[in-house]
């Protein structure tokens, strides 16, 4: 009888595999315009904006759902991620704590996001460990791993690919923005 790999068991690479991250964005995207709305910083109906709308205040939304959600999944069956998490994560890696902990950690981002609790100092502390973490994944990507993506727990099928890159590159982006806004 073959053994499966785990290259085997990680979907093709089509609009299907990444289904659920979609989904999860569409949800975080309507979360951040509805935060928005709430504020009156654009009426939803008539599609418009009003002199109160920034970009920062839609970054912090948009950011702070994020680490949200992605935590909640991460969540859901932690000692699981951190071990998924550990076949790319340096620091991971090197601490093998870090992977149960770093789900707190982007919850604590998120919370301290959504309530703008000191915003210059959270987005210092989430472009450091984005930055940090990318490394493992740009590694992975490079050589070609054929390895399941933790960034929504194990729940989900989802192949390390330039969308993990992509995803964790906005991010890291968006905080940085955020230090110059």
């Amino acid at each position: 009888m073959k053994n499966k790999s785990q290259s085997d068991t990680l979907p093709k690479k089509n609009i299907k595999t990444y289904w659920p991250l979609v989904l999860i964005l569409l949800f975080i995207m309507a979360g951040t315009l509805y935060f928005g709305w709430l504020r009156g910083e654009y009426d939803l109906w008539m599609s418009s904006f009003n002199d109160s709308f920034t970009v920062k205040n839609w970054f912090v939304d948009f950011m702070g759902l994020f680490f949200v959600a992605f935590s909640f999944f991460k969540l859901l069956d932690v000692g699981a991620f951190a071990r998924a998490y550990r076949s790319y994560d340096i620091p991971t890696q090197i601490w093998p704590k870090w992977g149960y902990v770093y789900p707190f950690i982007e919850l604590l981002f998120g919370l301290l996001l959504l309530h703008r609790i000191q915003l210059f100092w959270t987005n210092i502390a989430i472009a450091i460990v984005l930055s940090i973490s990318v490394i493992g994944v740009i590694q992975s990507v490079l050589k070609k791993r054929e390895i399941k993506c933790a960034c929504l727990g194990t729940g989900f099928n989802l192949p390390m690919s330039q969308v993990t890159i992509i995803e964790d590159g906005l991010m890291i982006i968006m905080a940085v923005l955020m230090l110059i806004l």
